[in-house]
């Protein structure tokens, strides 16, 4: 990455992504998000891959928020992330703490639409265009282990809280509490917490999440059919779009009408679609 600000040692990259890249870069007008998503590189949220891989992510972050863009992490990542922060390298006291514990299970996420929509990630973005109500709740099934942190209040840094949660209980709990054996640290599993949050680093902004949109479950408010139509389209494209409105004007019963709802917000979201047998392919 030296060589994006580098214009005689670009010419040098035979690796057309990595230019690509590095052109991207040096152009301002281009919005770049570097994504550090949820992976078992991440050693379960201790390190990248090792202890060196680690080092060079920080010095990635701080060569690349030299000028605008968004860094992204996420569960796995952010504990890495979070967990490896150097004060005197990062110049700066880390805004974020990585709790002693994690969530798995059901989970309810909500946060207050213009909060979403203000948001500078375009997945939390869409969120908030998406939803018709002020205000946004959803449900998540939580993967075992899903890390969970806190903000830590400094003068040097202003964190933005986007959406918060809490820990759902049911009858499987008990399973999920990956060695929480007191009272009061059961409590503490059940507290409301930071779900996703941003604060600017260098000339960047780091944003922060502790779910995965692939775990949605439901989408527990009102939503804005137009804007879920715009976004299918953009995503997926028209036909995915009109397989979308096909099997909405099908549904039987609110039930059926909420579970399409949910299931396509979840596509647009995590960006992932599963092959569907439709009217279009059947």
């Amino acid at each position: 990455m030296e060589s994006c600000n580098n214009d005689e040692y670009s010419k040098d990259i035979k690796n057309m992504n990595l230019l690509y890249v590095a052109n991207c870069f040096k152009d301002h007008s281009v919005k770049m998000i570097f994504r550090f998503l949820c992976s078992p590189d991440c050693n379960n949220g201790e390190t990248f891959i090792n202890t060196e891989k680690t080092n060079d992510i920080f010095s990635f972050v701080k060569l690349v928020t030299t000028r605008n863009c968004i860094i992204e992490v996420s569960d796995h990542s952010m504990g890495s992330f979070f967990k490896n922060w150097n004060n005197n390298i990062m110049q700066m006291i880390s805004p974020i703490e990585i709790l002693d514990f994690n969530h798995a299970g059901p989970f309810k996420m909500y946060g207050l639409k213009n909060n979403f929509i203000q948001s500078t990630h375009p997945t939390l973005n869409q969120i908030g265009h998406m939803s018709s109500s002020d205000n946004i709740e959803i449900t998540f099934n939580n993967m075992g282990g899903t890390k969970v942190f806190k903000i830590i209040e400094s003068e040097s840094s202003k964190v933005t809280i986007i959406s918060k949660g809490i820990q759902l209980n049911n009858n499987n709990n008990n399973s999920y509490y990956y060695g929480i054996t007191r009272n009061e640290d059961i409590e503490k599993y059940y507290q409301e917490v930071p779900v996703h949050c941003e604060f600017e680093y260098g000339s960047g902004k780091i944003v922060v999440s502790a779910t995965h949109w692939c775990n949605l479950n439901s989408v527990n408010t009102p939503v804005d059919i137009p804007s879920i139509i715009r976004y299918c389209t953009d995503t997926f494209g028209d036909e995915a779009t009109q397989d979308f409105e096909y099997t909405l004007s099908c549904a039987q019963n609110d039930v059926e009408y909420n579970r399409i709802i949910s299931d396509t917000v979840r596509e647009i979201s995590s960006g992932s679609r599963p092959v569907k047998k439709t009217k279009f392919n059947s």
